[in-house]
Order: C-alpha cells, then sequence, then structure tokens
C-alpha cells in the first residue's frame, strides 16, 4: 500500500474486462470494470493499492485516466473517503 493525503482521486476504467483492484486501510475492497468510476477522497489521509487484475492465458486490454485534484486547504483534513459510481455499483450513472 501507499499513502495520499489532501487530494481527491477520480478514477474512470474505460475498459479493462480482467477488472481493477482496490483495497485502503478504511477496510474497503472491490473490483471494478470499465463504465466505472471511482472517487476516493484521501483528506487527512489513506493508504491504498491497486492493480489490474489480469490471466495468465490471454492479453489484456486496459485502458483508465485518473484525475487528481488538490483539495482546498479547508478540505485538507477532511475524513477520507471512497465511492464509486457507474455499472455494477449501487450508484449507477444516470441517463
Amino acid at each position: 500500500m501507499h499513502p495520499h493525503r489532501g487530494m481527491d482521486i477520480l478514477t474512470y476504467v474505460c475498459d479493462g474486462s480482467d477488472g481493477f483492484r482496490h483495497r485502503d486501510s478504511l477496510g474497503g475492497s472491490a473490483t471494478y470494470r470499465g463504465g466505472t468510476a471511482q472517487w476516493m477522497r484521501t483528506g487527512a489521509g489513506v493508504m491504498h493499492e491497486e492493480f489490474w487484475e489480469t490471466r495468465p492465458d490471454r492479453r489484456t486490454e486496459i485502458e483508465l485516466f485518473q484525475l487528481w485534484i488538490n483539495l482546498p486547504s479547508d478540505m485538507k483534513f477532511d475524513p477520507p473517503a471512497v465511492r464509486y459510481v457507474g455499472v455494477g455499483t449501487a450508484h449507477p450513472w444516470e441517463k
């Protein structure tokens, strides 16, 4: 695991049929795939790790992007949180 503090990190998986795995010091663990975003508020600090779940018997096409947002000073010590939005989550994209 590695640390982050004082920022929001938005990760959107464009493609990744095997899934993108996330685990954090808040006790969260999830695998998300294409069409899903993770919004992680690091605030006062969080440790996490992320990696592609792949299979050795085939090539995996994977594509994602991340936006790192520096939080304003009055939000840098907010409690950390992780939320998922999109395909296969409790918060699907609205039409």
